[in-house]
């Protein structure tokens, strides 16, 4: 079944700030019959855009483009309810230039080297138990090398993963993880588990060193980068020695040998354990970023949060000074995914629910988690937000934290990936996802312009202008609203089904635009499945029945 949607629109914001506020410039989905999640992006020194996403459809459609015959051909995952991962690189004119594809892997993390190679980190299922791996391929999309985090215990999960990583421009490798077996592999190394671990590896993918953060289940190391020394920064959670109290924690390793060059703690007395979730650097600065509820103490600075969870930023020299503390937050929980930094300015995203506050400005939230974007200037002060996503309490707009969810080119375009779900929009820029109750992936650009892009059918070329079909509401209790996206008169022809494909009614409504189907009132709570067939246009809708 084929899915196209889309959706570009200019949005215009008068702003008082000195600065100029970006524009969604450009938004394109993957959208499939089953689940798909945007999980990380990056750029090269050329241009280059590199996305890392996952889904549980055959890899056959993307963006605008049509697709290369080695994703096309993809079949259906090799496990039940397992996921296919694919990076995808775009050059500077969105022309996709390569696809790589590991078959039954939930991707994470992804970064580019110097030379154009690349890394991905990732799980693969083993059974019932899930191992972590780092791929190197070459620019070409040929493996250089793969490592894997195993582990095996005795009566609990043991499942592994690398929650971040970073590449230096010659091909050194840092990255961070957890490993929740009594004995952990550690690419290639054993160790003692559970254990959280900051590991360095050469680019040939030997081990340089690894630092262990802590035996905590599910806490520790959490993100990872270089800063411009190439020293290593960590941002995550640590237990304080003798207690069981946990604090945000922040360190500086020493590029050669991975020794804490120093270490800054943050207590929290909120029902929400503090952690550090991402890191952004300049020439002689830093800025860390987390979660905390309650009251967080940092270097003497007392902050209190506005709700349950919420964002904290602060800003260091080399040496962990700390310059400033800023708080985002309302009555709701928020979260922080990455940060990034260009020309001086200090850009932040995450996810929120029932408002947020940066500073001294508020925004609303249209659905149950929404996400923002924002910058800050180099004293913290707030430039802009821009907040987005999809309506009718749909959830999550960037879905986790792990891998960057940010990219900045050489023009100072703004990238972000994410998943989303239903229909929604950022500013004036609509939107409407392949399915109401599946989760979608998303690439939205931020730049000094709105474009326009034609949708494609992404493997047989086929060119269809900006159209979809809508079924609302779904979940649904009495009747059912179905439109298409231009507002032309067609001819409906509707088949519903149950979910095991018996077909249960039929109905053709000629020559319209919208129709109002209040036949089904009666159907028994349940998943049930209506192919529309429109014009020339066709679509399998799942409808949950309330």
């Amino acid at each position: 079944m084929k899915y196209i949607l889309l959706f570009v629109c200019q949005l215009t914001v008068s702003f008082a700030a000195v600065c100029q506020v970006p524009q969604w410039s450009d938004f394109k989905l993957l959208a499939g019959q089953s689940h798909d999640e945007g999980n990380a992006i990056t750029v090269d020194k050329h241009d280059n855009t590199y996305l890392a996403v996952s889904s549980q459809n055959p890899l056959s459609s993307l963006f605008h483009e049509p697709l290369p015959d080695e994703v096309c051909n993809v079949i259906q995952p090799v496990r039940g309810n397992s996921y296919n991962g694919a990076v995808f690189r775009f050059d500077s004119s969105r022309n996709l230039t390569l696809s790589v594809v590991i078959e039954g892997a939930t991707l994470g993390q992804i970064g580019v080297d110097g030379a154009g190679n690349i890394y991905v980190s990732g799980l693969m299922q083993y059974g019932a138990q899930r191992d972590a791996f780092v791929k190197k391929y070459s620019s070409t999309g040929d493996l250089i090398w793969s490592k894997l985090v195993e582990s095996a215990s005795s009566g609990r999960n043991a499942d592994d993963f690398i929650t971040s990583l970073d590449v230096s421009s010659d091909g050194s490798l840092v990255l961070c993880g957890l490993g929740y077996g009594d004995q952990v592999a550690l690419l290639g190394q054993y160790h003692p588990g559970p254990l959280s671990f900051v590991a360095k590896l050469n680019p040939d993918g030997e081990v340089a060193w690894t630092q262990s953060f802590g035996s905590d289940l599910g806490y520790g190391a959490f993100r990872v980068k270089f800063d411009g020394a190439s020293d290593v920064l960590m941002a995550g959670n640590e237990k304080v020695a003798g207690t069981n109290e946990l604090r945000a924690t922040f360190a500086k390793l020493e590029a050669m040998t991975g020794d804490v060059l120093w270490k800054k703690q943050f207590h929290s007395n909120g029902q929400y354990v503090p952690r550090g979730t991402a890191i952004s650097t300049t020439s002689n600065l830093y800025v860390f970023g987390g979660t905390f509820g309650g009251e967080l103490t940092i270097d003497g600075i007392t902050v209190r949060a506005r709700g349950a969870l919420d964002v904290f930023l602060l800003q260091c020299d080399l040496d962990g000074n700390i310059n400033w503390v800023k708080t985002a937050g309302s009555s709701g929980r928020e979260t922080l995914y990455d940060l990034a930094e260009d020309n001086g300015k200090i850009y932040l995203t995450g996810g929120f629910a029932d408002g947020f506050q940066l500073n001294s400005t508020s925004y609303a939230s249209k659905g149950n988690t929404d996400v923002y974007i924002g910058a800050l200037d180099n004293d913290g002060n707030t430039l802009w937000v821009l907040t987005g996503g999809s309506a009718d309490q749909k959830d999550d707009i960037i879905r986790d934290e792990k891998g960057s969810k940010m990219a900045i080119n050489s023009k100072g375009h703004l990238q972000v990936i994410g998943t989303t779900i239903g229909r929604g929009n950022f500013g004036s820029l609509n939107y409407v996802a392949s399915e109401e109750t599946l989760t979608n992936a998303f690439w939205l650009t931020l730049g000094d312009k709105a474009s326009t892009y034609t949708v494609y059918y992404p493997c047989d070329g086929t060119t269809v202008l900006d159209f979809s079909l809508t079924v609302y509401p779904n979940p649904f209790e009495q009747s059912l609203t179905i439109s298409n996206s231009q507002g032309l008169n067609l001819d409906y022809n509707l088949v519903l089904t149950n979910s095991v494909g018996q077909k249960l009614d039929e109905r053709y409504f000629p020559d319209s635009s919208t129709i109002t189907v209040d036949a089904w009132n009666a159907l028994a709570a349940g998943v049930y499945f209506l192919k529309i067939d429109a014009g020339d246009y066709s679509k399998v809708f799942k409808l949950i029945k309330k």
